[in-house]
């Protein structure tokens, strides 16, 4: 099981990517780099040239991911979590020569 949940606000050309999952059993399989190209053809379809998404900072799995498929680091939200973990802002220019 996956999914992908994007975020789209009207007069706004950014898209937020607000989740995405793999189940377990799933990982490893190219599963999560198709729905991050999935959701960005969604955005430029829609009319976004930037994705921008939250990770938490222990989560270096969804930072490889993210990185690998293009993603860069510009900020953090400090106690962003419930927990109180921190989280690292991602963003992307969208080119639909390259999704």
């Amino acid at each position: 099981m996956a999914y992908v949940l994007l975020l789209f606000r009207r007069k706004s050309q950014v898209a937020r990517l607000y989740s995405i999952a793999v189940g377990a059993s799933a990982r490893g399989k190219g599963i999560g780099q198709a729905l991050i190209r999935a959701a960005e053809r969604e955005a430029l379809d829609r009319g976004s040239v930037e994705m921008r998404l939250e990770i938490r900072q222990d989560n270096p799995d969804s930072m490889r991911l993210f990185e690998g498929a293009g993603y860069r680091q510009f900020g953090a939200y400090l106690t962003y979590y419930e927990d109180g973990m921190h989280a690292w802002r991602y963003r992307k220019v969208l080119k639909s020569d390259h999704v």
